[in-house]
């Protein structure tokens, strides 16, 4: 099981996800392992990073991983960049980790 805790920084609002994103992938899947080296979580989107398009596919697919609505889900930077980091609002560090290690495949 990949440790997805050196991709996360807690914050007094949520949890910040750092994410490695590959846009225009075959699949869309999201956690798909862990990148030690950039201490990120792999995401692959479907989508192609077009007109914002990935971009949304990304808030959208977390919204529904962690059951928030979209609006609690904020790129905080990287929006043009496939290095982002995603607030995750109202959600601590440990739930975040808990429900990312349920969902993840390896890489």
């Amino acid at each position: 099981m990949d440790d997805y805790r050196g991709a996360l920084t807690p914050t007094r609002e949520g949890t910040v996800i750092t994410l490695d994103v590959t846009a225009g992938a075959k699949e869309t899947a999201f956690p798909h392992g862990y990148n030690a080296w950039r201490k990120s979580i792999v995401f692959l989107v479907r989508e192609p990073p077009e007109g914002g398009r990935a971009n949304a596919e990304i808030v959208k697919v977390i919204s529904q991983l962690f059951s928030l609505p979209s609006s609690r889900v904020r790129i905080l930077s990287g929006a043009s960049s496939h290095r982002k980091r995603v607030l995750v609002e109202g959600l601590d560090q440990e739930k975040v980790l808990a429900i990312l290690s349920g969902h993840g495949s390896s890489g």
